[in-house]
C-alpha cells in the first residue's frame, strides 16, 4: 500500500523528490517497483564494482548497479509482503492514525528494548571498570562537573576492552535473540563485524554527549578517555621499543583519520538517544554475510527498527518529513563500516609491525 502525503519528500533510495510512501518508507514508485521485481525473482545481483557496495544510485543513471540499488532499498527499511495496491490519498491526520495503529500491533518496541538493555549494558561496564581503575595507580581522573571520567593508560585500557567485548556479547544476545538460532560460525562472524562498529559509535557519541566537542578528550570506554593533547602518555615506555615514537604517531594518525571520517557524519545526524539506539541495530544489519538465512533475519530486524523509528518521528517528534534524518542515519551506518575497516588495518599494523599486544592472543583473535 502507498500512502500519499500533502508535502514533498525525498526517496531514500535514489533521492528523487516524492510525495508518497511505498513499502513502508519514503520511496519513489520506480524504486519500489524495482524492489518488488527483485523480491519476486529471487535473484542476487552482482555489484558492478565487484562488491564494493559504493555504486551511485541516482535517477537517470543508465548504468545504475542493481545490487547496490537493492541493498539500499533493504537498508532504508523497504519491505515487500504481497501484491502492490493502488495508492490511497489520505490526509496527514488519517495517515498518522494509520501508522499509529500499525505500530501498536507490535507487542514490544524494539527501540524500547534496546534502550533498556543499553542502560544495563553501560551500568555493568561502569561497575567492572571501576574495579579495574581502583587497582591502577597511574590513572588520573578528568575534571568534569557531572561525569566520572579517567584518562587512559595501557595497563587499564586492555582490561576494559575485554569488559566491553564480554558485555557487548551479552547485549547482542539480549537485544537480538532471533540471531541465536543461527550457527555459531554465523553468530561469531556477525559479532566480530559488529563489535568495532559499536565501539567506534559509542566512543564518538559519548564524547559528544559528555564533552560537547572533540578538541581534547575522546571516550574509549564507559569511564575511560584518551587525551589527544598528550599522545606520549598513551603507551608505557616499555611498548614499541626503539620504534615507540613511530607507533605513537601511527595511533595518532589513526585517531585523526577516524575523527575526520566519523565526526562530520555524526554531526549531520544531530542524533538523539532514541536514534542512537536505532543505529545500534541498523549498523548490525549492515552486514556483508553470504548466509541467506542470516540476511533474512537481519532484514526482519531492520524492518522492525525502521517501523519503530517512523512511529517515533511522527508521534514523538511531530515530523511529517523525516527522510533527511533517516537518510543521515543510514549514511552514518556506512561511515561506521568504513571506520571499522580503518580500525582493522590499524590494529593489524600495530600487531605485525610494532609487536603490540604480544600477549593478548584473545584480543588478536577478536579484531584480526
Amino acid at each position: 500500500m502507498s500512502v500519499v502525503f500533502n508535502g514533498p519528500g525525498i526517496c531514500l533510495v535514489c533521492s528523487t523528490p516524492i510525495n508518497s510512501i511505498h513499502f513502508g518508507i519514503d520511496a519513489c514508485r520506480a524504486c519500489s517497483s524495482f524492489f518488488k521485481r527483485a523480491k519476486l525473482s529471487g535473484k542476487r545481483y552482482p555489484c558492478r564494482q565487484g562488491g564494493g557496495g559504493k555504486c551511485p544510485i541516482t535517477r537517470g543513471d543508465n548504468f545504475v548497479c542493481r545490487r547496490c540499488r537493492y541493498d539500499k532499498c533493504v537498508a532504508a527499511g523497504m519491505v515487500y509482503e504481497g501484491l502492490m495496491r493502488p495508492a490511497k490519498r489520505i490526509t496527514q491526520e488519517t495517515s498518522l492514525k494509520a501508522v499509529t495503529f500499525q505500530e501498536q500491533s507490535s507487542s514490544q518496541s524494539i527501540l524500547g528494548r534496546i534502550a533498556r538493555e543499553y542502560k544495563s549494558f553501560i551500568d555493568r561496564r561502569r561497575k567492572k571498570e571501576q574495579i579495574v581503575i581502583s587497582t591502577s595507580e597511574a590513572t588520573e581522573r578528568v575534571p568534569h562537573p557531572t561525569e566520572e571520567i579517567y584518562c587512559a593508560n595501557f595497563d587499564c585500557t586492555i582490561p576494559t576492552i575485554y569488559i566491553a567485548v564480554a558485555e557487548t556479547w551479552n547485549f547482542f544476545k539480549d537485544v537480538f535473540p532471533s540471531l541465536l538460532k543461527h550457527s555459531a560460525d554465523d553468530q561469531n562472524e556477525l559479532f566480530r563485524s559488529y563489535l568495532p562498529k559499536m565501539q567506534i559509535l559509542e566512543g564518538f557519541y559519548r564524547t559528544s554527549r559528555i564533552f560537547g566537542r572533540f578538541d581534547q578528550f575522546i571516550m574509549c570506554s564507559a569511564l575511560i578517555c584518551v587525551n589527544m593533547r598528550l599522545p606520549d602518555e598513551w603507551l608505557p615506555l616499555s611498548e614499541g621499543g626503539e620504534n615507540r615514537n613511530s607507533l605513537v604517531q601511527s595511533i595518532q594518525l589513526f585517531i585523526n583519520d577516524q575523527m575526520e571520517m566519523v565526526i562530520p557524519s555524526l554531526e549531520r545526524t544531530q542524533m538523539n538517544d532514541t536514534e542512537m539506539h536505532a543505529i545500534l541495530a541498523l549498523m548490525l544489519c549492515d552486514s556483508g554475510s553470504s548466509s541467506e538465512n542470516l540476511l533474512a533475519s537481519l532484514d526482519a530486524i531492520r524492518s522492525e527498527v525502521i517501523r519503530d523509528l517512523r512511529r517515533y518521528y511522527i508521534e514523538e517528534m511531530g515530523l511529517t518529513d523525516y527522510s533527511m534524518r533517516l537518510g543521515n542515519l543510514m549514511s552514518l551506518c556506512h561511515t561506521l563500516r568504513e571506520g571499522t575497516c580503518l580500525f582493522q588495518e590499524c590494529f593489524r599494523m600495530q600487531v605485525s609491525i610494532f609487536d603490540l599486544y604480544t600477549k593478548e592472543t584473545k584480543l588478536k583473535e577478536i579484531f584480526m
